[in-house]
């Protein structure tokens, strides 16, 4: 069975993955709400750092907008083969660590 492909876009909305309801992470409401959210979780429970899992499924702009909202280490993982793709989730402070799994396997 060949894979589907789906370009960065639709990874970013969740498009490898049918049925699952997507958030609309660019409506301000949606963002502000993240945002009162990290920072009530790091007051509130002393948190010193956070994993995003699936981050490669909100676009980067999102995590730029958690992360300066944030004072916390984030490490995002972002499964995929292609590092240059991968990269741009820390590149531009997005996220401060990541993890990635690539397939050996095609």
């Amino acid at each position: 069975m060949r894979k589907r492909r789906v370009g960065r876009r639709g990874v970013e909305q969740c498009r490898e993955t049918h049925g699952l309801i997507d958030l609309n992470d660019s409506h301000p409401y949606v963002r502000e709400t993240f945002t009162h959210w990290i920072k009530w979780v790091e007051n509130d429970f002393d948190f010193d750092g956070w994993r995003a899992d699936s981050a490669k499924h909100m676009p980067v702009s999102f995590w730029k907008a958690l992360k300066a909202a944030s004072e916390c280490y984030t490490v995002g993982e972002v499964y995929s083969g292609d590092s240059c793709f991968v990269g741009t989730y820390q590149k531009g402070g997005a996220m401060d660590g990541l993890l990635s799994y690539p397939s050996t396997t095609r």
